[in-house]
């Protein structure tokens, strides 16, 4: 998948809730025994463009030149009226609310990390999660 593959494992795609360590022997506990003790390396996070720009599979996240992350999927948000990613960030820059950019065909576009989901229900009406405070 995008969020997850054989290089990011359930705790830096942010799904540990799936990870059942207590069970008995299973293909692959060892390493993430191992991998949860050490924490993880990287941090999903959500990317919104401030820019017109479309992030894809694979492209750049960076802050100035240094690339802390890459995006694993994007799209065009109705709800936010806006393209959005997600994009797995080396855990030192993952603060959600960080300035970063995005390299679009070579472009650096400016980008804000954030929280996710991006929209959130609410009763009957949804909520959009604008900036990085969404918890």
């Amino acid at each position: 998948g995008h969020e997850m593959n054989t290089e990011i494992d359930p705790y830096e795609a942010d799904l540990a809730w799936a990870v059942k360590l207590d069970k008995d022997n299973f293909i692959g506990k060892d390493v993430l025994v191992s991998r949860r003790q050490q924490g993880p390396r990287r941090q999903r996070r959500g990317v919104l463009m401030q820019e017109r720009a479309f992030p894809r599979q694979g492209h750049a996240v960076c802050i100035g030149d240094q690339q802390i992350g890459t995006v694993s999927s994007g799209a065009f948000s109705p709800a936010m009226n806006a393209c959005v990613a997600m994009a797995h960030i080396a855990v030192a820059q993952a603060k959600a609310g960080s300035e970063v950019t995005v390299v679009v065909r070579g472009k650096h576009h400016r980008a804000r990390l954030q929280q996710v989901p991006f929209v959130r229900p609410k009763t009957k009406k949804r909520t959009i999660v604008k900036g990085g405070n969404n918890g």
